[in-house]
């Protein structure tokens, strides 16, 4: 199972493998003899067997989870590696983690001697179903998430399932969130099959999750073709991350995953779309049943949370996905199509904040 992601800079194909065997079959079938690997420290801890198969020992380099190692201090420590192991243009740099993890290696790979190819190994759902396609690389300044970075296509995408088995059911939500998101912005037949398949979702089915992975990220590639850099239709990626942003910054980055956020943001969004008239009840109703099947409902997620409805906007006002201080907001117009990204007014989207997190 394939998809071929074709964009301006550069052709790449997305690979499903069986298992962890035929991964390190396909890695060490087109390993070059200069490559570099940052791996997640978790995933160096609980998968060292096919780490040890696969790559030499003294070209692993472990990087420490969370959203705090995406620095430009870290990127530096990375880039130093890249030399004393005398990586050049022909080099590889392969990415095996979640989103942080693949952000940072992506980086790293896009500036170091102007540019070399890395490959994206996702071990996280959430990078299995959004951010190891794309070619969005960067990292975090203190005034914000991704705020130094840079556009760079991955060489290959190589996904094994079987790296689920041993993810914390906090990351596999926050996978499917990002999996619904797809879902919503474009493709209502794959909002059905995740409906139907709730059960074997919870219960992680193999065939199942491959499926949310190829639908997702074939929704994912579809858009990414069309706008590579964000100037139009790839916006509407953005559906559910504005006030999941806010809901973020407001948190310090803890106590909520990006995709736990994301959920929520999505939730308002919908929410959001019914009072503008854009998206009928009824479609609202069943998103928010999905959510909260599969324990995404904001009452669980925002239990216990004391934020304020200003405090939110603010942090919002001053992401990097707004312009001249003003929100650009994606709705849906129905369960499979977003909108393009339009200005809301400020005090109309805060009286809309107000009303949603009253809901109980």
């Amino acid at each position: 199972m394939h998809i071929d992601v074709l964009t301006r800079s550069k052709e790449y194909r997305v690979e499903w493998l069986d298992n962890l065997t035929a991964l390190s079959d396909e890695i060490r079938k087109n390993i070059p003899n200069s490559y570099i690997v940052m791996v997640d420290e978790n995933v160096q801890k609980e998968y060292s067997d096919f780490l040890a198969q696969t790559f030499d020992a003294d070209k692993i380099l472990p990087v420490a989870e969370g959203e705090t190692s995406k620095t430009l201090k870290n990127a530096e420590f990375f880039l130093e590696e890249f030399l004393k192991h005398g990586l050049d243009r022909k080099s590889i740099v392969y990415a095996i983690g979640g989103g942080v993890t693949g952000d940072l290696a992506g980086f790293c790979a896009s500036i170091y001697m102007r540019g070399i190819d890395f490959i994206q190994i996702p071990t996280t759902l959430l990078a299995m179903v959004d951010s190891s396609v794309g070619g969005k690389t960067g990292v975090n300044l203190k005034g914000g998430k991704n705020m130094v970075g840079s556009f760079h296509q991955p060489a290959a995408v190589l996904i094994a399932i079987d790296f689920l088995s041993t993810l914390p059911q906090k990351e596999i939500r926050c996978g499917l969130a990002e999996a619904i998101k797809t879902a919503l912005i474009q493709k209502h037949l794959f909002f059905r099959y995740l409906e139907d398949h709730v059960p074997a979702i919870l219960n992680l089915e193999k065939y199942v999750m491959q499926q949310i992975s190829y639908e997702a990220i074939k929704v994912k590639a579809h858009v990414v073709e069309k706008d590579e850099k964000e100037k139009n239709l790839r916006a509407i990626l953005n559906f559910g991350h504005t006030l999941a942003h806010g809901i973020e910054a407001a948190l310090s980055y803890k106590k909520l995953t990006h995709g736990e956020a994301v959920a929520i943001g999505m939730d308002f969004a919908a929410f959001y779309s019914v009072r503008q008239n854009y998206m009928e009840e009824r479609d609202y109703k069943r998103i928010y049943e999905l959510f909260d099947a599969l324990s995404l409902d904001r009452s669980r997620l925002l239990r216990g949370f004391n934020i304020s409805p200003e405090q939110i906007l603010d942090y919002i006002l001053h992401d990097k996905k707004n312009r001249d201080g003003k929100i650009h907001f994606v709705f849906l117009d129905s369960i499979g199509h977003a909108r393009l990204p339009e200005e809301v007014d400020t005090n109309d989207f805060l009286n809309a904040l107000k009303e949603y997190l009253q809901i109980k």
